[in-house]
């Protein structure tokens, strides 16, 4: 490990189907199909989560290096300021400033709100955090929820709360497309409509575990293994710290970009008012793009086609749909090739 290249992070970082049972296919069966999966994770009946890039302690990445699996964190302990990059060493120590996944709904997730990084209830070890969120496949009239209608407010959410009603008649409820970007700060009171498949980048306090507060769960309810159980338990509620937290007068019109614009070998940046950098990169065969060495690493997210990375020195690292690369800051400029679209982050 005394010369670092292009780390490349393991695949199958999902999370179990009884915490994430309202999962579908897709990751499985197309965004990580043909990848070296091991056994106990490809027999998952579903996947609903899969988390490329994180040092979060609930699933840490591991990272595929000499046959061995190493976790990432204990690797940035030893390396740290050479992947990182000193700036991000000295601000987040031996973790990532962000945390990067791909979500698969089949159903509806519940309603909820994270906090902001100041919120007086987080816990040690817990963080606030933001969102963004690349669409990358939603059927015919899937869509989020984001914010409250206009005429509800913070009045009308509680009356429905105090009451147990339904929600659904309250939340703005916006139609997505592959290829939208959707902002969802602090404060956001949101959800994941059924049929999409996106692309989730998040920030997060070093070390720490994002907290999710949630305000409804559409009636559900589970058996011990997470599955749908009409006889079951209901997941837990936390109303009093989500409405504590929550921005009830937020428009979430203004927090969808629609159809974000592409073309070949560009780069496009897609956050405005997030606390972290990502950007969409398209490279077509024969015309390499470059990777400016600045300094600090980089994470490339892989969701479609295939291509390489080579670095000044002329090694060169293969890569393909489903995966996810760290490129140290030590290794300098970069060239992709290939035909791939992924996200660029960190």
């Amino acid at each position: 490990m005394n010369d670092l290249g292009v780390l490349r992070l393991s695949p199958d970082n999902f999370t179990p189907p009884s915490r994430t049972p309202w999962g579908g296919r897709r990751i499985l069966d197309e965004l990580k199909a043909g990848l070296p999966l091991r056994e106990e994770r490809r027999a998952y009946t579903v996947v609903g989560e899969s988390w490329e890039a994180s040092t979060d302690p609930a699933f840490e990445s591991e990272v595929l290096l000499d046959c061995q699996r190493i976790p990432l964190g204990h690797l940035l302990e030893a390396r740290g300021p050479s992947i990182l990059g000193e700036a991000v060493w000295n601000g987040h120590g031996a973790s990532l400033p962000v945390l990067v996944k791909y979500i698969d709904a089949a159903e509806d997730l519940s309603v909820q709100v994270h906090p902001e990084e100041r919120f007086v209830g987080l816990a040690p070890g817990e963080s606030g955090k933001s969102e963004g969120w690349y669409i990358l496949a939603a059927e015919p009239g899937a869509g989020v929820y984001l914010g409250l209608r206009d005429e509800v407010g913070r009045g009308g959410l509680e009356q429905a709360l105090s009451g147990e009603e339904d929600l659904r008649p309250l939340l703005r409820f916006l139609p997505v497309l592959p290829g939208d970007w959707i902002e969802v700060p602090p404060g956001t009171i949101h959800a994941l409509g059924r049929g999409i498949t996106m692309l989730e980048v998040q920030s997060l306090r070093p070390r720490a575990t994002g907290v999710t507060y949630r305000l409804w769960d559409w009636g559900r309810r589970y058996d011990h293994e997470g599955r749908p159980c009409p006889g079951g338990h209901a997941r837990q509620l936390h109303l009093a710290e989500a409405l504590a937290c929550a921005c009830c007068e937020l428009d979430g019109r203004t927090l969808v970009h629609t159809a974000v614009e592409r073309r070949a070998q560009s780069e496009v940046d897609l956050v405005a008012r997030l606390p972290f950098r990502t950007s969409l990169v398209k490279i077509s065969p024969g015309r390499p793009w470059s990777l400016p060495g600045e300094g600090r690493y980089e994470l490339l997210v892989i969701y479609n086609g295939r291509g390489t990375v080579r670095d000044a020195r002329g090694e060169t690292w293969c890569f393909r749909r489903g995966e996810c690369l760290l490129v140290p800051a030590s290794l300098g400029t970069c060239e992709l090739d290939g035909d791939a679209e992924l996200i660029k982050c960190g």
